[in-house]
């Protein structure tokens, strides 16, 4: 399904037809460059474009200002991510550092996460354990991410034994929204 002339000079086909044109490529390699990524980082926001026009139908009209928004927005997902991956995997370092204290910190913060609630045990696996966003835990979790907070600031304190995380409020019985 090529994009006919009169499509051209507009750049608005269906997302069908910018799935297969030699456009896409090209728009995602400049706004890679734009955010300094490399080629297979590249490679990773041109994929991730191609699956949102999929996802929105092949049917849409969808003109370039929406692949590029599309592609800027995949490019910041990736670097978030591994921002956040760089971050785990130097806690993780830290933790695992030769210390005289180290064995017996992580068997207590293990003990700790053992003695948590269930659905905290849960958060603490995504969001620590396997270092996934607040976003993407709380569609693993299937709750919004204000959720996602409420139930981090609980693991959190019950972790620490701290209430100095919570303020001068108890914990809530609920979360926010009236979530389950």
């Amino acid at each position: 399904m090529a994009p006919n002339n009169a499509q051209v000079g507009r750049k608005v086909w269906l997302a069908g037809a910018w799935l297969v044109a030699p456009e896409l490529p090209r728009v995602t390699s400049v706004v890679a460059a734009h955010y300094r990524l490399n080629a297979q980082d590249a490679e990773d926001v041109l994929q991730e474009t191609r699956i949102a026009l999929w996802q929105a139908g092949l049917e849409l009209r969808v003109c370039r200002t929406w692949v590029i928004r599309t592609a800027s927005h995949k490019a910041i997902d990736l670097i978030r991510r591994t921002i956040s991956r760089s971050d785990h995997e130097d806690a993780s370092a830290r933790a695992a550092a030769p210390g005289e204290n180290a064995l017996e910190l992580e068997h207590l913060l293990h003990s700790r996460v053992a003695g948590l609630p269930a659905r905290l045990q849960v958060l603490y696996e995504l969001h620590y354990a396997r270092g996934l966003t607040e976003r993407e835990t709380a569609v693993e979790l299937g709750v919004c991410r204000q959720t996602v907070r409420w139930l981090n600031s609980r693991c959190r304190r019950s972790l620490t034994g701290s209430q100095a995380l919570s303020g001068s409020r108890s914990h809530p019985k609920e979360p926010p929204y009236g979530e389950k």
